[in-house]
């Protein structure tokens, strides 16, 4: 077999005004995802940590790289208190909802922040309310990317349900300013 034939048989790159010959790349398309195929841009959770979790959803992950603060927007359901009987009516019952962001700096570390919600006035029958919290990170700081995100509510110390709204996933922080 001369050189001429054994150049003919090896697989190389042909270029065509740019442009990659399909038959170049018959034995790689099979792997590739189809072209049509893009990601939701309206839904931020990459991966639910805790699909069974119930109260709180996220809406909206986003960064703004220029003030370097991510936020994270979302609705919280909060169920019934079961007061405890003679509880005095009147007390004031407050809940917040707690953020913690942890993002992959490099292999060995990782950027974090946290925040907490000034406190809600917490309506005994439940209620629904919408929030928008920013954190900042600890120290060095957030880029556009994946980040792990928790959220937490607490309610007050003395009911006696059981159902903390919390929420724990993977987001796709999009750059946007704030």
């Amino acid at each position: 077999m001369n050189d001429r034939h054994a150049r003919r048989l090896t697989p190389r790159l042909e270029a065509m005004e740019d442009r990659v010959a399909l038959s170049a790349t018959a034995l790689a398309i099979r792997d590739m995802p189809a072209a049509h195929v893009r990601l939701s841009l309206r839904n931020p959770i990459v991966v639910n940590l805790n699909p069974q979790s119930t109260g709180i959803q996220i809406t909206d992950a986003a960064i703004d790289t220029r003030a370097g603060a991510i936020r994270i927007t979302g609705v919280v359901t909060y169920p019934p208190l079961n007061l405890p009987p003679g509880f005095p009516p009147g007390f004031p019952l407050t809940t917040s909802v707690s953020l913690s962001v942890t993002q992959a700096a490099n292999r060995l570390s990782s950027v974090s922040g946290f925040v907490t919600s000034s406190p809600m006035n917490y309506v005994a029958t439940g209620f629904s309310t919408r929030f928008a919290l920013y954190v900042t990170a600890m120290s060095g700081y957030f880029v556009p990317g994946k980040a792990t995100v928790a959220l937490s509510s607490f309610l007050p110390f003395f009911s006696t349900s059981q159902a903390n709204p919390s929420a724990s996933a993977v987001v796709r922080l999009r750059e946007v300013r704030f």
